[in-house]
């Protein structure tokens, strides 16, 4: 998925290559914080028909690629 990256420069001696390397740097870090394996790691999700936390990875990968039922009432929760 392509994004928009807005850099702010305030010193005068960025040229372009610089300003190229900052947004390959950017890309890269959006890479790992974005990912899924990312999201598991940070946050909790939970099931509030079962009333318990779903911790299987593969559970959470397909519901994430595939969807949900409508019928299911989830609550991600940050870990911090």
């Amino acid at each position: 998925m392509e994004r928009q990256v807005v850099l702010t420069i305030k010193n005068k001696h960025y040229n372009k290559k610089r300003v190229d390397n900052e947004i390959r740097n950017i890309k890269r870090m959006l890479e790992y914080i974005e990912s899924f394996q990312s999201f598991c790691n940070n946050n909790e999700v939970l099931d509030l028909n079962k009333h318990r936390v779903i911790k299987n990875h593969r559970r959470l990968h397909d519901m994430y690629w595939h969807g949900i039922d409508t019928s299911t009432f989830m609550f991600v929760m940050g870990k911090n």
